[in-house]
Formats: C-alpha cells, structure tokens, sequence
C-alpha cells in the first residue's frame, strides 16, 4: 500500500495500539494547540482537524504499546510545525521602509 491509498481508518488500529482512539487523540493534540481556554475543544465536541496520514502515521509508529493520547499529542507537537495563526490588525510587512 503506498501512501496514496492510506485513509483514515488505517490509523485507528495504531491508536488503539498506543490505548486510545483518533478522537482522542487528535483533542488532545488540538487542545494542546489551542490558543486559550475558549479554544479548547470539549470531550463530546465536533472535532475538525486536517491531518497528514502518512505522518501521523509513522508518528504512530514510534510510540510505545500503551503510550496513550498526551504521548502521542507530544510527540505530534514535536514533529509538526505550529498552525498558522491570523494575526488581528493591519499587515505590517514593509513597515518603515
């Protein structure tokens, strides 16, 4: 299979592996991204996040049996840059030049 054909559900058995669940995981990953507490998303909420599969993938792959959701939202944290943030107010490049 290459990386191409990966969907979603080939993840779920390594996040079962590590002792939790996609939604789970992925919560505690945004939530740890999250930029204040009204951004948190609550057990139960809609989760909406875009992830790269084959990255998550080896991320996966790297963790212990058991390792649970905060190692795995660590370890995401670790390997993959910060979401863009929209900064509020006028666009300041080229400032003073």
């Amino acid at each position: 299979m290459n990386n191409h054909e990966l969907t979603p559900d080939d993840l779920e058995p390594e996040f079962r592996r590590i002792g939790t669940n996609a939604y789970d995981a992925l919560r505690e990953f945004v939530n740890r991204n999250a930029l204040g507490h009204e951004d948190s998303i609550a057990p139960g909420e809609p989760l909406n996040v875009q992830i790269d599969i084959p990255h998550t993938l080896r991320i996966l792959s790297s963790l212990p049996n058991g390792a649970g959701a905060a190692a795995f939202a660590e370890a995401m944290f670790k390997a993959t840059p910060p979401p863009r943030r929209r900064r509020d107010g006028p666009d300041t490049a080229g400032a003073g030049a």
